[in-house]
């Protein structure tokens, strides 16, 4: 068929085979969308009849859509202070008039919304990973989030594995570490955002002695803002791939393994950190129905 009479064929039917989106981009240093997507979803391919992935699939995509914008948030905050500090030190914003500075472009109302919502998202993320792990293989991790003792009894009397299991202990001291370590206080900030109020200090411009223009980012505490963002995406993405995977292995056949792949060998598993392995050969491409 010509290429006109293949126009036509397409003008009159009105539709197309198909649309495709994207690509993703395998450059991003963590590769998170490899990870999160062909990683997680091999592994609930082994554990899921598949007349069970696609009402799965909408519940995972719940979890993952909320990481997204959580990383997209973080994303769009580091790009705006990565902006303005360009457009000072090349001279298009931080204008000297007679006296006065001008700065034409602030982006203190962009870096709040970016700031705030990378905390509501990511804490929307941890939460829809736990109601999605409990519903789907009935492992109810909320009770490893809290410091209140009488829940946690209650939580760790009901799990699904018994408390004695090392494995249970192997759960139970990764969140806590997490917990103790920054999620506390991660959850601690979602929750001045939403119900007391929070905003990031302001930007401030002064000039040096040489006449030029500089910007003073504010720090929460002794971090930089992008240093806040950076450590908080890390850990926030480490910790829901760690729990995926973990209860992943609780529930796969014996006959299986959750292989971690070496750094040099991952660009040839879609760049992803686990694949499903054979205990023998755990390099072996294995599939399922």
């Amino acid at each position: 068929m010509d290429q006109e009479n293949s126009k036509k064929v397409v003008s009159q039917s009105g539709s197309v085979a198909g649309v495709l989106y994207g690509p993703i981009d395998a450059s991003d240093d963590d590769h998170f969308d490899f990870r999160f997507i062909f990683q997680n979803m091999e592994l609930r391919s082994f554990l899921l009849q598949k007349d069970k992935r696609s009402d799965f699939d909408k519940d995972y995509d719940t979890f993952y859509q909320n990481l997204k914008e959580a990383r997209l948030a973080k994303k769009y905050a580091l790009r705006e202070i990565k902006r303005h500090r360009e457009e000072i030190f090349t001279r298009k914003d931080g204008i000297i008039t007679g006296h006065q500075l001008n700065i034409h472009n602030p982006i203190d109302d962009e870096l709040n919304l970016f700031f705030k919502d990378f905390f509501i998202r990511g804490t929307m993320a941890t939460e829809g990973l736990q109601h999605l792990l409990h519903k789907w293989f009935g492992y109810n991790i909320a009770f490893l989030f809290t410091d209140d003792m009488k829940k946690f009894e209650k939580g760790a009397k009901a799990f699904k594995l018994d408390r004695n299991d090392p494995r249970f202990e192997t759960l139970s001291i990764f969140i806590k570490s997490h917990r103790d370590g920054w999620y506390r206080s991660f959850k601690e900030l979602r929750d001045q955002i939403e119900h007391r109020g929070f905003r990031l200090p302001q930007i401030k411009h002064r000039l040096d002695e040489n006449g030029n223009v500089q910007i003073y980012i504010p720090k929460l505490g002794k971090q930089t803002i992008e240093d806040v963002l950076n450590l908080a995406w890390d850990n926030l993405s480490n910790l829901c791939e760690e729990i995926y995977v973990f209860i992943a292995s609780l529930e796969l056949s014996k006959d299986y393994i959750i292989w971690k792949i070496p750094e040099d060998k991952r660009s040839k598993h879609n760049w992803s950190r686990y694949k499903i392995a054979i205990p023998e050969f755990p390099e072996a491409h294995v599939s399922t129905s």
